[in-house]
C-alpha cells in the first residue's frame, strides 16, 4: 500500500525484491512532481542461465544407454518417396516445370520414421500399426526390415491403402508433393489385432511412443487402451497427438 500526501511536490518510491537465486530481481520505480502526475517504471532482471554444456563424456553414456532398452511405436505408418531431377524446359501443356528424374530414393515415414530413428540410437524396437495390400506396404517393410525393426506388429488390412508421400525435388526446390492416402474409420478387428500386439510386446519394453499424424489408426479407444495397459506395468508412456 501506498500512501502520498497532497502537500508533497516531489516524491520517489522504490521497491526491490529478490525471492530467491533463482528468480529475477524485480524493481519497482515510482517518480512523480505533482499531485497527480507521475512515472512508473518496472524492472526485472533475469539471472544468469546456469551453464547447459553437456560433456560429450555423458552424450556418449546417454546413447550407450539406448542400446539396453526396447521401445514400442504406435501410430501411423507412411512410406516417404523422394523423386529428384533437373527442370530445363516448361511444359506447353501447362505452365509448370518438366522434371528429368534422375534418381528415386524410398524411407519409412510417419511413425516409421521415428522407429528409424530410434534404431539409430541403437534402441531396439517394436512397431505397431497398419498397411495396405499393395506394393508399397512390402516396399515399407522390406525398408523396416533393413533397419532391423520388428515388423510383426505391422497389420495388413486389405481394405486400406498404404499412405505414400512423394516429394519431387530439383535442384534442392522442392517442387511438390503428391500425397496418396485414404482416411477412414479403424476396423474393430484390426484395433483388437493391435492392441493383442501390443499386450505381446509390453513386458519386455522399457517405453511406448504413440505417434498420431491424423490419418486414422491411433483413435481414442486404442490410445486408452494403449495408455492403460502402459500405466498398469509402470512404463513410460510418450504420446505425440496430431
Amino acid at each position: 500500500i501506498l500512501r502520498f500526501h497532497r502537500e508533497r511536490c516531489e516524491w520517489c518510491i522504490a521497491s526491490k525484491e529478490k525471492v530467491s537465486n533463482s528468480a529475477p530481481e524485480v524493481v519497482l520505480a515510482l517518480t512523480g512532481t505533482g499531485e497527480m502526475s507521475f512515472d512508473a517504471r518496472l524492472e526485472i532482471v533475469l539471472p544468469r542461465p546456469p551453464d547447459m554444456k553437456i560433456k560429450p563424456q555423458r552424450i556418449k553414456e546417454i546413447l550407450n544407454h539406448f542400446k539396453q532398452h526396447r521401445i514400442i511405436v504406435v501410430g501411423d505408418l507412411m512410406l516417404d518417396e523422394f523423386i529428384y531431377g533437373k527442370v530445363a524446359r516448361i511444359s506447353p501443356e501447362a505452365p509448370v516445370p518438366i522434371v528429368e528424374v534422375t534418381k528415386e530414393v524410398r524411407y519409412p515415414g510417419g511413425a516409421a520414421n521415428v522407429a528409424r530413428n530410434l534404431r539409430a540410437l541403437g534402441a531396439q524396437v517394436d512397431i505397431i500399426g497398419q498397411v495396405g495390400k499393395d506394393a508399397y506396404a512390402d516396399q515399407l517393410q522390406e525398408l523396416l526390415q533393413r533397419e532391423k525393426i520388428s515388423i510383426s506388429g505391422v497389420i495388413c488390412n486389405p481394405h486400406s491403402h498404404t499412405i505414400v508421400k512423394t516429394r519431387i525435388i530439383a535442384k534442392h526446390q522442392q517442387l511438390a508433393r503428391v500425397d496418396r492416402e485414404h482416411r477412414e474409420k479403424l476396423p474393430v478387428q484390426i484395433s483388437d489385432k493391435a492392441v493383442a500386439e501390443f499386450k505381446t510386446k509390453l513386458k519386455d519394453s522399457s517405453a511406448v511412443i504413440v505417434e498420431d499424424y491424423g490419418k486414422g489408426f491411433v483413435t481414442q479407444m486404442l490410445a486408452d487402451r494403449i495408455s492403460n495397459l502402459t500405466a498398469a506395468q509402470k512404463k513410460i508412456l510418450a504420446i505425440d497427438p496430431n
